[in-house]
């Protein structure tokens, strides 16, 4: 998870235009304020922001545009903020207590559309749910 939260504290958010640039504003004004609603909601229902979890600050000549933080949230199945897609950069890890939490929450048919990536055991040991190029 160290990699993930430093990976996305490492995102360049600022113009579009530049190439060092990898995440611009998002489309709308009423699409940034929807975003916002869900960190408000998140940090209301008690999940822990690891990364971002706000609006973007540039200084670049673009500060009026409409920038969401790079967002990672760690917060249990039961929070809108896990449920709910959020189009916006902000993403949900749960962590289950073991590998039977895991496959009871993960056979449950309204999780379909969620994609684990990996699950780690009590013992340490990482088992690969889905093959993934995260390039982490």
């Amino acid at each position: 998870m160290e990699k993930c939260i430093a990976r996305t504290k490492a995102v360049v958010q600022d113009n579009p235009l530049k190439m060092e640039t990898m995440i611009g504003a998002q489309a709308s004004v009423e699409q940034m304020e929807k975003i916002k609603s869900y960190l408000d909601l998140g940090k209301k229902e008690g999940a822990k922001v690891l990364a971002g979890g706000a609006v973007g600050k540039l200084n670049s000549g673009l500060e009026k545009g409409n920038y969401i933080q790079p967002t990672i949230f760690e917060t249990n199945n039961k929070s809108r903020i896990s449920q709910e897609e959020i189009f916006g950069p902000v993403v949900s890890v749960i962590k289950f207590k073991d590998d039977e939490a895991f496959f009871a929450w993960y056979d449950s048919p309204e999780y379909k559309e969620i994609l684990p990536i990996r699950l780690a055991n009590s013992r340490g040991e990482v088992h690969l749910l889905e093959e993934q190029n995260l390039n982490f």
